[in-house]
Protein backbone atom coordinates (compact mmCIF):
# COMPACT_ATOMS: atom_id res chain seq x y z
CA UNK A 1 0.00 0.00 0.00
CA UNK A 2 3.01 2.56 0.85
CA UNK A 3 4.62 1.64 -2.62
CA UNK A 4 1.25 2.61 -4.26
CA UNK A 5 0.73 5.88 -2.45
CA UNK A 6 4.48 6.76 -3.21
CA UNK A 7 3.91 5.95 -7.03
CA UNK A 8 0.75 7.82 -7.24
CA UNK A 9 2.44 10.69 -5.18
CA UNK A 10 4.94 11.18 -7.81
CA UNK A 11 2.79 11.24 -10.97
CA UNK A 12 0.63 13.49 -9.23
CA UNK A 13 3.82 15.77 -8.67
CA UNK A 14 4.56 15.45 -12.24
CA UNK A 15 1.14 16.42 -13.19
CA UNK A 16 1.33 19.21 -11.22
CA UNK A 17 4.34 20.87 -12.04
CA UNK A 18 3.70 20.08 -16.06
CA UNK A 19 7.18 18.29 -16.02
CA UNK A 20 5.63 14.85 -17.32
CA UNK A 21 4.97 16.87 -20.93
CA UNK A 22 8.20 18.73 -21.28
CA UNK A 23 10.63 17.98 -24.49
CA UNK A 24 14.41 18.53 -23.07
CA UNK A 25 16.84 19.91 -25.40
CA UNK A 26 20.68 18.71 -24.47
CA UNK A 27 23.70 20.41 -25.43
CA UNK A 28 24.50 18.21 -27.74
CA UNK A 29 21.17 18.23 -29.64
CA UNK A 30 21.00 21.50 -29.51
CA UNK A 31 25.08 22.23 -30.91
CA UNK A 32 23.89 19.75 -33.78
CA UNK A 33 20.86 22.07 -34.94
CA UNK A 34 22.94 25.12 -34.26
CA UNK A 35 25.63 23.75 -36.55
CA UNK A 36 23.23 22.55 -39.42
CA UNK A 37 21.30 25.79 -39.49
CA UNK A 38 25.34 28.12 -39.57
CA UNK A 39 26.07 25.34 -42.30
CA UNK A 40 22.61 25.50 -44.82
CA UNK A 41 22.91 29.89 -44.21
CA UNK A 42 26.73 29.35 -45.12
CA UNK A 43 26.33 27.20 -48.16
CA UNK A 44 23.24 29.02 -49.62
CA UNK A 45 24.95 32.74 -49.65
CA UNK A 46 28.38 31.91 -50.36
CA UNK A 47 28.33 28.21 -52.32
CA UNK A 48 31.45 27.19 -50.57
CA UNK A 49 32.59 24.19 -48.72
CA UNK A 50 33.13 24.48 -45.01
CA UNK A 51 33.45 23.42 -41.84
CA UNK A 52 31.69 24.24 -38.83
CA UNK A 53 32.54 23.87 -35.00
CA UNK A 54 30.18 25.54 -32.08
CA UNK A 55 32.80 26.22 -29.18
CA UNK A 56 30.10 27.36 -26.43
CA UNK A 57 26.31 27.75 -26.08
CA UNK A 58 25.15 29.45 -22.72
CA UNK A 59 23.22 26.04 -21.63
CA UNK A 60 23.54 23.04 -20.81
CA UNK A 61 19.52 22.02 -21.43
CA UNK A 62 16.84 24.05 -22.43
CA UNK A 63 12.90 22.11 -21.47
CA UNK A 64 9.43 23.47 -23.66
CA UNK A 65 6.29 22.33 -22.86
CA UNK A 66 5.89 21.12 -26.90
CA UNK A 67 7.65 19.12 -29.54
CA UNK A 68 7.19 21.52 -31.90
CA UNK A 69 10.54 23.36 -32.26
CA UNK A 70 12.34 25.26 -34.77
CA UNK A 71 15.98 26.53 -33.79
CA UNK A 72 17.04 29.43 -36.33
CA UNK A 73 20.38 30.41 -36.82
CA UNK A 74 21.90 34.14 -37.81
CA UNK A 75 25.87 34.29 -38.51
CA UNK A 76 26.96 38.09 -39.92
CA UNK A 77 28.80 36.84 -43.07
CA UNK A 78 30.87 40.22 -44.06
CA UNK A 79 33.00 39.33 -40.52
CA UNK A 80 34.53 36.34 -39.88
CA UNK A 81 37.21 36.08 -36.54
CA UNK A 82 39.10 33.28 -35.25
CA UNK A 83 35.93 32.87 -33.08
CA UNK A 84 32.46 33.60 -34.51
CA UNK A 85 29.22 34.77 -32.80
CA UNK A 86 26.07 33.00 -34.25
CA UNK A 87 22.51 34.25 -32.94
CA UNK A 88 20.19 31.55 -32.33
CA UNK A 89 16.57 31.74 -31.89
CA UNK A 90 14.46 28.86 -30.44
CA UNK A 91 10.66 28.98 -31.67
CA UNK A 92 8.15 26.96 -29.86
CA UNK A 93 5.46 26.66 -31.80
CA UNK A 94 5.82 29.85 -33.88
CA UNK A 95 7.12 32.19 -31.14
CA UNK A 96 10.33 33.07 -29.73
CA UNK A 97 10.85 30.78 -26.37
CA UNK A 98 14.52 31.84 -25.94
CA UNK A 99 16.80 34.01 -27.67
CA UNK A 100 21.19 33.56 -27.40
CA UNK A 101 24.46 34.01 -28.37
CA UNK A 102 27.20 31.26 -29.38
CA UNK A 103 30.16 31.05 -30.24
CA UNK A 104 31.58 28.81 -33.34
CA UNK A 105 34.52 28.49 -35.16
CA UNK A 106 33.50 28.59 -39.13
CA UNK A 107 36.56 27.65 -41.80
CA UNK A 108 35.78 28.33 -45.32
CA UNK A 109 37.23 25.70 -47.72
CA UNK A 110 39.81 28.34 -49.20
CA UNK A 111 43.12 27.21 -48.72
CA UNK A 112 46.45 27.65 -49.83
CA UNK A 113 46.06 24.47 -52.28
CA UNK A 114 43.01 25.67 -53.64
CA UNK A 115 43.26 26.57 -57.53
CA UNK A 116 41.07 29.72 -58.32
CA UNK A 117 39.64 28.94 -62.06
CA UNK A 118 39.72 31.13 -65.13
CA UNK A 119 36.87 33.68 -64.83
CA UNK A 120 36.00 32.95 -61.15
CA UNK A 121 34.95 35.66 -59.45
CA UNK A 122 36.65 36.19 -56.03
CA UNK A 123 35.42 37.86 -52.73
CA UNK A 124 37.78 40.61 -50.82
CA UNK A 125 36.47 38.70 -47.47
CA UNK A 126 38.02 35.72 -48.79
CA UNK A 127 41.57 37.19 -50.29
CA UNK A 128 44.36 38.32 -47.86
CA UNK A 129 45.57 41.46 -48.66
CA UNK A 130 49.03 43.19 -47.70
CA UNK A 131 48.23 46.48 -45.89
CA UNK A 132 50.01 49.21 -46.38
CA UNK A 133 49.58 50.55 -43.10
CA UNK A 134 50.28 48.54 -39.84
CA UNK A 135 48.62 49.41 -36.69
CA UNK A 136 50.97 51.24 -34.17
CA UNK A 137 53.23 52.40 -36.48
CA UNK A 138 54.16 55.83 -37.26
CA UNK A 139 52.49 57.41 -40.15
CA UNK A 140 52.18 60.86 -42.06
CA UNK A 141 48.88 62.43 -41.98
CA UNK A 142 48.02 64.66 -44.55
CA UNK A 143 45.20 67.57 -43.43
CA UNK A 144 43.72 68.83 -46.78
CA UNK A 145 41.84 71.58 -47.55
CA UNK A 146 41.15 74.28 -50.88
CA UNK A 147 44.88 74.96 -51.13
CA UNK A 148 46.52 74.40 -48.17
CA UNK A 149 47.57 71.07 -47.08
CA UNK A 150 49.68 69.90 -44.08
CA UNK A 151 51.05 67.05 -42.57
CA UNK A 152 51.72 65.68 -39.12
CA UNK A 153 53.31 62.88 -37.61
CA UNK A 154 50.44 60.22 -36.10
CA UNK A 155 50.06 56.87 -35.31
CA UNK A 156 47.86 54.63 -37.17
CA UNK A 157 44.98 52.80 -34.79
CA UNK A 158 44.26 50.35 -37.42
CA UNK A 159 45.77 48.19 -40.51
CA UNK A 160 44.79 49.54 -43.53
CA UNK A 161 44.81 49.22 -47.46
CA UNK A 162 44.98 51.70 -50.14
CA UNK A 163 41.58 52.77 -49.64
CA UNK A 164 40.57 51.81 -46.41
CA UNK A 165 39.25 54.61 -43.98
CA UNK A 166 41.14 53.96 -40.75
CA UNK A 167 41.64 55.56 -37.04
CA UNK A 168 44.84 57.72 -36.21
CA UNK A 169 46.17 59.63 -33.33
CA UNK A 170 48.39 62.69 -33.73
CA UNK A 171 51.51 62.30 -31.85
CA UNK A 172 51.54 66.21 -31.45
CA UNK A 173 48.27 66.76 -30.38
CA UNK A 174 46.74 63.80 -28.70
CA UNK A 175 43.66 63.67 -30.97
CA UNK A 176 42.01 60.92 -33.37
CA UNK A 177 41.03 61.46 -36.93
CA UNK A 178 39.80 59.34 -39.40
CA UNK A 179 41.29 59.38 -42.91
CA UNK A 180 41.54 57.31 -46.22
CA UNK A 181 44.69 55.38 -47.11
CA UNK A 182 46.16 56.66 -49.52
CA UNK A 183 50.07 55.57 -50.05
CA UNK A 184 52.35 53.53 -48.02
CA UNK A 185 52.37 54.92 -44.14
CA UNK A 186 50.30 57.94 -45.52
CA UNK A 187 46.75 58.90 -44.52
CA UNK A 188 44.87 62.09 -45.81
CA UNK A 189 42.17 63.64 -43.82
CA UNK A 190 39.89 65.95 -46.01
CA UNK A 191 38.85 69.44 -43.93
Amino acid sequence: MKRILQTALIILIFVLSGKANAFVMDSTFLKAKIKQGVEAQIKSELNKDIKVEILSIPYQKIETSSENIEIKTLVNLKYFNAVTIIRVSILVDGAVYKSFTAQGKIDIGNNKNSMISKNSITERNFNKIKPVIIRDNTISVIFKADKVSITIPAVALNNGCIGDYIKVRSTDYKKHYQGKVIGENLVLVDI
